[in-house]
Parts: structure tokens; sequence; C-alpha cells
């Protein structure tokens, strides 16, 4: 699933990182960019807050990202119809919880082939990553391909670690990740299934 590099968001104005990754996730996982409906209407806290219009900037206010950290990203993520499919601190787990899947059977090994000697299939995409570098302190990327022969990835929202088209080689990239006191590093997305 191809999407145009031109259409991704590789930039932000504020810390909406997270929301950028959303955003990316969206698109790579429907190819057709996200815009809010007018009056949608999201809970937070015990406070009613409504998407009056499609702009960004709205969508800044939603998850509070205007003056720091995306807090409610999930509101975000509720809106877009994005759920979380795994999360976790290495791509190595990522086979050991997925059961649903029989190519990610437990035991299996298969992330660790894709990741360590490369492979014809690609890895669960997109996935949002926590990463830490010095022009951006604590960012949220997303990765939206993974070309196994040369074992890179094609990272949004990263422009100063990766090439103009977000390629970056897995092990510059791994020396970013934010494997610290988190509870996950990794993120895999899925659309939620509508009823």
């Amino acid at each position: 699933m191809k999407r145009d590099w031109d259409k991704y968001l590789n930039s932000q104005f504020y810390s909406e990182c997270q929301l950028i990754s959303a955003l990316n996730a969206y698109y790579r996982l429907t190819g057709k960019q996200y815009t809010p409906q007018k009056g949608v209407e999201l809970r937070m806290k015990g406070l009613k807050t409504t998407v009056i219009n499609s702009d960004y900037e709205e969508l800044v206010d939603v998850v509070k990202a205007r003056h720091g950290a995306a807090i409610t990203i999930g509101d975000a993520h509720k809106l877009m119809g994005l759920k979380t499919k795994w999360k976790g601190k290495s791509l190595y787990d990522f086979n050991h919880t997925e059961k649903k899947n029989p190519k990610w059977k437990r035991g299996s090994n298969t992330i660790a082939r894709f990741i360590v000697t490369g492979s014809k299939n690609k890895l669960p995409l997109p996935i949002e990553v926590k990463v830490w570098h010095p022009r951006y302190g604590f960012h949220s990327v997303l990765i939206v391909d993974h070309e196994p022969k040369t074992d890179a990835y094609q990272v949004t929202n990263f422009g100063y670690a990766t090439t103009i088209q977000g390629w970056i080689f897995k092990e510059d990239f791994d020396r970013y990740v934010n494997d610290g006191n988190t509870e996950w590093s990794y993120r895999v997305f899925e659309l939620k299934k509508k009823k």
C-alpha cells in the first residue's frame, strides 16, 4: 500500500508530533487526508468539546498540543477511527503478543527475521515510534514504509535525521528510539471496524 510521500505531514508548529503521527497513520491506512466533520463532539474529562470546523488548528486544540505535549491524543484517535493494534518496548516483542494473525504466531520469530536479516515481507505498518533527537527532544514519528532489502524505514516528521524522502537505515534509526521509562516505544495502528 504505497502512498504519495508529498501528502504526508512532515513539519509541525507547536508540540503536536503525536497528532501528526495520527494524521499520517490515517492517511497510510485509508489513502485519504483526514478532515474532521463539523459538529463532531468529544467528551474530555467531563467537558464537552466540539470540533466546529475542519481546520488543523482546531485539532491542535482538541489534543491540547498548542503549548505542550498532546495530552489528549486519544480523543484524536477516536475521531479518526484509529486504534492501537499492538504496543511494546521492542519490535522483537511483536511476535510474542500478536495471536490473531497466523503470520505472527507465538514463537515464530518473524519480526526478528524481518529486523535482523531482512525479508521479502514487510513490517506491519504504520508504526508510531517514540524517539529522542537533539533537535526535537522527545518526539513522535511514524514509520510508513519498510524496505527489507536495505533494511531502511521511511519515517514521517523526522526531517533532521532522514533523507528528503524520509528514508533512514534501521541501524541509524535505532539509536534515536526512546526505550527509557515508558510503557511503550512502538505502537502499531489499525482502523476500528465499523459496526
